[in-house]
């Protein structure tokens, strides 16, 4: 498998995780200059890290939300909460 086969997956896992609108507009917002970081964070954040075995997805989102919001990463936060919240796979949140 290729770097390039890492990226199509990694893909579909951002897709599934974060929602196909937010992907495709920071996709389409893509410059020379940040098309390179795009595909670097979609191999290693979302296929080498989100694809691993043994932690399933609502337990990682769970990790990122506290993770961002330790850090104040707010914008990064509410990213995550929203999709969360809509997600319409088992990894969804719960507002309770």
């Amino acid at each position: 498998m290729s770097r390039e086969d890492d990226f199509e997956r990694g893909l579909a896992n951002r897709r599934a995780v974060l929602g196909e609108e937010w992907v495709q507009r920071s996709l389409d917002r893509a410059t020379t200059f940040t098309a390179d970081y795009q595909n670097l964070i979609t191999r290693y954040a979302w296929h080498d890290i989100w694809s691993r075995p043994g932690l399933p997805h609502k337990a990682r989102r769970m990790m990122v939300l506290a993770v961002t919001l330790s850090l104040g990463r707010w914008e990064e936060f509410e990213l995550h909460v929203r999709a969360a919240l809509t997600a319409k796979d088992e990894s969804r949140l719960s507002p309770d």
